[in-house]
């Protein structure tokens, strides 16, 4: 049997009290949440380039061997221009569709995100899902037997 009403609640944990572990989630969290915002522009940044495409100009170091991604347009524009330069052995050039996802958020974070439809649905044979609620509550409240 439970307390009459009108005592205050005894016992149990009280108010606003968290578990150790929920705050060790919302500790990690919160420590995430400052990481990102430290580098909210490139991630922004590269969210856009991701929407737009992304391109990569690669050039092979003549010393090394290895492809080094070029960012400098002098520099694309020489190796383009240079004769004895081919395209495949000496430079690459790597480009990836746009995402039309990362658009989409970009979009929705600059200009409101659209509300989103709502779903229409189609309830057919109401008649008996009525009579099976009907019986339902009258099995709840003891008056029918199963």
């Amino acid at each position: 049997m439970g307390r009459p009403k009108g005592l205050p609640k005894t016992g149990g944990k009280p108010k606003g009290y968290k578990a150790p572990a929920t705050l060790a989630k919302e500790a990690a969290r919160e420590a995430v949440r400052q990481r990102i915002t430290e580098r909210i522009f490139p991630l922004v940044d590269a969210q856009i380039d991701s929407a737009l495409g992304i391109s990569h100009f690669m050039l092979r170091d003549k010393v090394t061997g290895q492809w080094e991604r070029v960012i400098d347009p002098d520099q694309i524009v020489k190796a383009l221009n240079d004769p004895k330069a081919k395209l495949g052995s000496t430079m690459l050039i790597y480009t990836k569709d746009p995402n039309t996802q990362a658009a989409r958020e970009m979009l929705a974070y600059a200009i409101d995100k659209p509300k989103e439809q709502a779903m229409e649905i189609q309830v057919t044979d109401t008649e008996k899902l009525l009579a099976k609620l009907d019986q339902g509550r009258l099995r709840a409240a003891g008056k029918l037997k199963k």
